[in-house]
């Protein structure tokens, strides 16, 4: 039952996350979104491990990744108008995201069974210098998909809401921050850091993402600049409000 609870709160929290976020026509307006994703994620990760489950941490974060990511493409749908309006182009996001994210979820695990022992020893070796380096080491769901995604959704929904589905995939970093304390042996202090420098790091990516979307979008011209800097964004309920 408390490891039931324990996935529930992970989940509520990561999606909840996620639905908070308003457009933002600018990189910095962008960039405060997703902090606040990371906080209230955050905020779930000390709910989690108030509970002190007794769950196997593997198989609690697919878990947590796979009903997170389920539910937001379920909500996501309707405020996206379904796969309407997506285009090849569109379509193809959505497919490249899915194989990432599944590539993301079980590279540990398909690199210790097929991985050479010298590849195995040199990740090793290189995630043990970062730890003892800079005392945490940032997680590739977050840096690779979850807040590029998040940038680039939250830029996009600022244009149009088909942008909803670039921030459904960005609930893996908010699901992967929401379970990064259910271990009774995590470490408060490096999962801060490593936290820390999963964001910065998803962040920088995303918004460089998010500039070759406009430039190939056409939006880097002196007229997209103009609107950019009037904040003119699609309207959006508020952010308490309803979503439809």
């Amino acid at each position: 039952m408390t490891a039931a609870i324990a996935v529930l709160g992970a989940v509520s929290s990561a999606v909840l996350a996620v639905m908070l976020t308003r457009p933002a026509s600018t990189w910095w307006r962008a960039t405060i979104e997703a902090l606040m994703v990371a906080v209230v994620a955050g905020s779930g990760a000390v709910a989690v491990a108030g509970f002190e489950a007794d769950v196997l941490t593997s198989r609690y974060n697919i878990a947590v990744h796979v009903l997170a990511l389920v539910l937001t493409i379920g909500v996501v749908w309707g405020l996206g108008a379904g796969l309407h309006g997506l285009g090849r182009r569109g379509l193809a996001m959505i497919l490249v995201g899915a194989v990432v994210i599944l590539f993301v979820l079980t590279y540990g695990a398909v690199l210790r069974a097929y991985g050479s022992e010298t590849v195995i020893d040199a990740v090793d070796d290189a995630v043990a210098w970062m730890r003892d380096t800079f005392g945490g080491v940032p997680r590739p769901s977050e840096v690779i998909v979850g807040f590029p995604a998040l940038i680039w959704g939250i830029s996009t929904r600022s244009r149009r809401r088909q942008g909803w589905w670039m921030c459904a995939f960005g609930v893996i970093g908010a699901s992967t921050i929401a379970t990064s304390l259910v271990s009774p042996a995590a470490v408060v202090d490096y999962v801060a850091r490593s936290t820390v420098y999963s964001v910065v790091l998803g962040i920088l990516v995303g918004l460089v993402v998010r500039r070759i979307d406009q430039m190939l979008t056409g939006g880097s011209g002196r007229r997209a600049r103009r609107s950019e800097a009037a904040e003119q964004i699609r309207p959006e309920p508020p952010r308490t409000a309803s979503l439809r």
